[in-house]
């Protein structure tokens, strides 16, 4: 029996991330792709806009800022993410991860060059 390989795991785990939760020039995440889309409604339809310009940090280091944001009530959250892209971004944001881990578990990691995959 083999150990896991906690380091290709943790490699192909930022690769995921790279690939579907992408930052731009500036590293801040791009909200032209459906993951990122998906965090920004959710933070949005929570707490209002002025919680949007943390989400990029937040999102990887687990700080959400709730303690220091009133949430809107539930009505007023369901109403904003019905009314959203929010379903949509969310299935194009599963089908990129799908699509990205398919590819990684298909092929193994390369050494010198890092994991295989849709941006090679």
């Amino acid at each position: 029996m083999t150990g896991v390989d906690y380091e290709a795991i943790e490699e192909r785990l930022e690769y995921l991330i790279q690939v579907c939760n992408p930052r731009d020039q500036s590293d801040l995440l791009s909200f032209r792709t459906p993951c990122n889309t998906v965090m920004a409604i959710e933070a949005t339809c929570t707490y209002g806009t002025n919680f949007s310009s943390e989400v990029p940090d937040s999102a990887y280091d687990g700080v959400d800022g709730s303690d220091e944001l009133e949430p809107f009530d539930v009505e007023t959250q369901r109403v904003c993410m019905c009314q959203s892209q929010l379903f949509d971004s969310l299935n194009g944001c599963n089908a990129c991860k799908y699509c990205a881990m398919t590819m990684l578990l298909e092929q193994p990691a390369r050494e010198e060059t890092g994991p295989v995959g849709l941006l090679d």
